[in-house]
């Protein structure tokens, strides 16, 4: 069973791409202070600094002299506990709807029905 769900996932191109994708920004976002050297906040260098002008700043830095590298790296911290944190919430909730929905049945099942349809 395990093998065959891995295999039609090997499959879909577009599923292991985004696997892919969201492994790298997981990575970038867990190792943020190995990866990049500035302070996200902290502005190092003279703004609108083109990419690889400058040693040590990659995507070389925005309007007010912050490495673009440093806010992108620390951005993918945020995004990540965000979107962890609405999947637990709505995981949350839909289990807690749908056991009172099946458990309970009826016009219950009905109105929480409707509910989760407005959504």
């Amino acid at each position: 069973m395990k093998s065959t769900v891995l295999r039609r996932f090997g499959r879909n191109k577009g599923a292991v791409a985004g696997l892919a994708v969201l492994a790298i920004v997981a990575l970038v976002a867990l190792l943020a202070p190995l990866l990049v050297s500035h302070d996200p906040f902290a502005m190092v260098q003279q703004p609108f600094l083109q990419p690889f002008a400058e040693p040590g700043m990659p995507l070389g830095s925005d309007s007010a002299g912050r490495d673009v590298a440093s806010g992108m790296a620390y951005g993918a911290r945020v995004s990540m506990i965000i979107g962890l944190v609405a999947t637990g919430m709505a995981l949350l909730l839909g289990i807690t709807v749908g056991a009172l929905a099946g458990y309970h049945g009826g016009w219950v099942d009905s109105v929480l029905m409707r509910f989760t349809e407005l959504f």
